[in-house]
């Protein structure tokens, strides 16, 4: 019998930057990643904290030296791809549209990885693994790059084109994000006005005090800050009074149900109304019936964003649609 113990470098991090239960998340996914390589005679447990256990039987120092060895490359793999130009990574979009026209205004950047099997793997399951090995920032400046790269047609059809790219926590804390931001944007000539950088409403309403002066210096350079996922977490309208935002996004979880509850509807009016008074541009995720977007344009929305209007898609698609 063989006991194999893993612990989570810096995972403390995780806790602090988000919080527990986002935590809890990152290490259930690798929980999974690690499980889906379990030979048969292998269980894997949770201990303490961020530790893990695995158990093997019937097996001889060597079998296990083999696994352990092979959990490494498995790990490694996320980083190979990042070092090796960010191999099998890519970009989708997803429409953003202005409700009373159906004209699209802008997207949405999403990151998608195919591994070296050619296999698509969920962000959720890369992204917190990305973040545990540092790599979150070379990626980060590479999807800037990439999504300034790919939008620049589009801005010479439509100049108030935008797109709004989201910004991990980990990756707005380094030191140098600003500078490697705005280094990516002279390098590549992208006007600031048309770009959107959204942050998490928990992560942004948490640390708001020390995240102001990075606010007010991309402001100052007419980059506009999103607040998202706005009304899922412990967030309260009081707390828009003191966070510099320029657009909330409503989490999609008010337009699920918005055709036969009078909370949802009556909120998505209530958040858009106070604020268009403070000059913040409201977005709706999450629109999928035609029903529903019937419902919501009725609705001064500065815009909204769902499947209605199409799923993410690859550059070529955004170039026929426009």
């Amino acid at each position: 019998m063989a006991v194999i113990m893993l612990d989570v470098d810096e995972f403390r991090q995780i806790n602090e930057l988000y919080d527990r239960e986002f935590g809890n998340w990152v290490l259930k996914t690798l929980g999974q990643f690690i499980q889906a390589i379990l030979p048969d005679n292998a269980c894997l447990f949770r201990l303490e904290k961020d530790k893990m256990g695995i158990l093997m039987t019937n097996v001889q120092e060597a079998d296990v030296k083999e696994f352990y060895k092979s959990l490494q490359e498995h790990l490694r793999k996320i980083r190979e791809c990042v070092k090796q130009g960010h191999q099998g990574f890519f970009l989708n979009y997803q429409p953003q549209i202005q409700p009373q026209t159906g004209e699209m205004k802008g997207v949405e950047v999403l990151v998608r990885w195919k591994n070296q099997r050619g296999n698509m793997v969920s962000p959720g399951e890369f992204i917190p693994i990305m973040e545990e090995h540092g790599l979150i920032y070379s990626a980060g400046l590479w999807i800037l790059r990439t999504a300034f790269q790919e939008a620049k047609e589009w801005i010479k059809k439509k100049p108030d084109f935008t797109i709004s790219v989201n910004v991990s926590a980990l990756q707005f804390f380094e030191e140098t994000f600003l500078e490697g931001l705005y280094q990516t944007i002279e390098e590549e000539n992208f006007p600031c006005e048309n770009l959107v950088i959204e942050l998490t409403e928990s992560f942004a309403i948490k640390n708001i005090e020390i995240l102001q002066k990075k606010f007010n210096d991309m402001r100052k350079r007419k980059i506009r800050i999103a607040l998202d996922d706005f009304g899922s977490g412990y967030c309260s309208l009081a707390s828009l009074k003191n966070t510099p935002v320029d657009i909330v996004k409503l989490d999609r979880t008010f337009v699920k149900d918005i055709l036969n509850n009078k909370f949802d509807a009556a909120f998505i009016n209530l958040v858009t109304e106070i604020c268009h008074i403070v000059s913040i541009d409201v977005c709706l995720e999450g629109v999928e019936e035609k029903e529903e977007y019937e419902f919501v344009k009725k609705i001064p929305l500065d815009s909204i964003q769902g499947y209605y209007f199409g799923k993410p898609m690859d550059k070529e698609a955004i170039d026929k649609k426009l």
